[in-house]
């Protein structure tokens, strides 16, 4: 299993984050007897050479003494290398298992309860979204559920709704608030699971990062303050001192003391294409690796941790078109197995619109189409994509009106919840009316029995 757990399960447009936070931004869930407040797309290869003298960034939390930058790296850190792959430390050597996007842990229990209580923001489903665990409460205002993670503590998770931490003890049936104030005012927050029961929070918003204890039920500010938004994040699962994120500038920035000072391990900005990132994840075994989907110019890699950049191939039908990249996800079962949504300007008048699911067995170095958008399967630029954690075969993914239009009027066609089996090309597709499910936010897994999918939910008002 990787020492490393990424989030990737999801990044969508930087202009459709700000979509969503103007209609959400300031939104509560109404809670009852809960605490108060709750392709080839281009041969390159690019180098940037640092001026003689130059060293890495490094930022401090707001909160510092001195927030100014430091020139020098933590003593531990020798190397960008080594800071990636968790230095030499033996407390940084991988437990054997699965790096399933949860910790599998066979004590982990599935939920005993059809019904859960506490919060309209979590449910759960045993065969592939056909069933869904129902809630006791209601949505009463706009929301979305940006993060939902099983822990390394036994049966407990957390979720970020809206700017709210809940927390369950008992693998999702009952629901409370964790903290008594919310992380801060962004409309969505994304979770990575930490260790000993802990959770990062950042926001694609905004260089904005939170450490938060599910154990104790506090929360700490650590983020960084010279940094753009957060494209992506990366947590390590031995060592709960240590992260990685990369912001939208294209730098990679680590933290080996629990976000107390973040150092910029990339030598340079993303390559000048003209176009701008959407999305980023790395690697989830290769921590050097770092991926970012760009608004025209599909995916980039970086095996350095961000100083060589080299072009995914496979994404553009004439091989050299415009493709958006939006989301990438790496099987946990296989992290060579990469999947991706991107878009093909050079097929926009086609039936598929030039949207597609992609898929690389190579580390994502090249791309062939898995299945596309048709009358019958609807796929846009805010999917989901949970890969399976423990069948690489298999990808589960959601369209759902309740993220994609909100703001945008009436429209309630409710929410598709995909299964994708590559061996056979089949494509099962489970709908559930606008009145069950405006939208899906998050993805996570029982890490006991990985056929239980939560599923964090968005509600919209169509009026809006």
């Amino acid at each position: 299993m990787s020492d490393w757990r990424h989030t990737d399960l999801m990044q969508t447009p930087t202009t459709l984050w700000f979509l969503v936070a103007a209609f959400a931004a300031a939104c509560t869930v109404t809670k009852t007897n809960e605490p108060a407040t709750l392709p080839p797309i281009q041969d390159v290869t690019w180098q940037y050479t640092a001026p003689d003298g130059q060293a890495p960034e490094t930022t401090a939390p707001p909160d510092a003494t001195d927030d100014s930058s430091v020139d020098a790296a933590p003593a531990d850190v020798t190397t960008a290398d080594s800071v990636l792959d968790g230095g030499s430390s033996a407390s940084d050597t991988a437990p054997d298992g699965v790096d399933s996007g949860d910790t599998v842990s066979s004590t982990w229990s599935v939920p005993a309860c059809s019904t859960i209580t506490g919060t309209p923001a979590i449910t759960f489903t045993t065969d592939q979204g056909t069933t869904l665990a129902a809630t006791e409460l209601s949505f009463t205002d706009p929301i979305i559920t940006g993060g939902v993670v099983t822990t390394d503590v036994d049966d407990l998770m957390l979720a970020t709704v809206g700017a709210e931490v809940i927390a369950s003890p008992d693998a999702g049936c009952t629901w409370s608030s964790l903290l008594t104030e919310p992380l801060g005012t962004k409309a969505i927050y994304r979770l990575s699971e930490g260790v000993d029961g802990a959770a990062w929070a950042w926001t694609p918003d905004a260089a904005e990062v939170h450490l938060i204890d599910g154990v104790g039920a506090t929360a700490s500010s650590v983020s960084p303050t010279t940094i753009g938004a957060v494209l992506g994040f990366a947590a390590n699962q031995t060592n709960g001192d240590r992260a990685q994120l990369l912001d939208q500038t294209g730098r990679v920035y680590i933290t080996t003391n629990a976000g107390g000072d973040w150092i910029s391990v990339s030598a340079s900005p993303l390559p000048p294409m003209g176009s701008s990132p959407l999305t980023g994840a790395f690697h989830p075994t290769v921590t050097n690796t770092v991926f970012v989907g760009f608004s025209e110019d599909g995916f980039m890699y970086s095996e350095d941790g961000g100083k060589l950049w080299a072009s995914s191939s496979g994404l553009s039908v004439l091989g050299g078109g415009k493709v958006a990249g939006h989301a990438i996800a790496f099987s946990p079962d296989d992290p060579d197995l990469v999947w991706v949504m991107a878009v093909d300007a050079d097929q926009s008048t086609q039936e598929s619109l030039g949207r597609h699911i992609y898929r690389s067995s190579n580390g994502g170095k090249t791309f062939a189409i898995a299945f596309s958008h048709s009358a019958t399967t609807v796929l846009n630029q805010s999917m989901l994509l949970a890969p399976h954690p423990t069948d690489s075969n298999v990808l589960h993914t959601v369209f759902g009106t309740g993220f994609f239009l909100a703001g945008f009027g009436a429209n309630q066609y409710g929410t598709d919840v995909y299964t994708y089996t590559h061996l056979d090309k089949g494509l099962a597709k489970q709908h559930h009316d606008f009145e069950v499910i405006n939208g899906v936010g998050s993805i996570a897994f029982n890490p006991g029995d990985p056929s239980v999918m939560y599923l964090g939910m968005i509600f919209f008002d169509p009026n809006l």
